[in-house]
């Protein structure tokens, strides 16, 4: 569901914003196998880091509480690359 959500997005919302900003810098069509295998490990991290643990510990909070930090870790490292690279950021 995340994936189709996430597909939506790209292609409704943020899709456009690149084009009309980024139109030079953009691939003349996506590359699916560089996103296919971050999904992959993103999900497999998700699954080593959080779901593991509280399905051992039955701890749900620390679960919340780890995947909030790994979510917004991987937000932050797409933003502040993001900011580091581009001159109209």
């Amino acid at each position: 569901m995340f994936l189709t959500i996430d597909c939506v997005m790209l292609t409704l919302v943020m899709k456009p914003i690149f084009t009309r900003h980024l139109s030079d810098a953009m691939q003349d069509s996506q590359m699916l196998a560089p996103a296919g295998l971050f999904y992959l490990a993103y999900v497999a991290g998700l699954v080593f880091l959080v779901l593991i643990p509280v399905l051992r510990d039955a701890a749900t909070g620390r679960a919340a509480l780890h995947g909030a930090i790994i979510g917004a870790m991987a937000y932050g490292a797409d933003k502040f690359t993001s900011m580091s690279i581009m001159k109209a950021w």
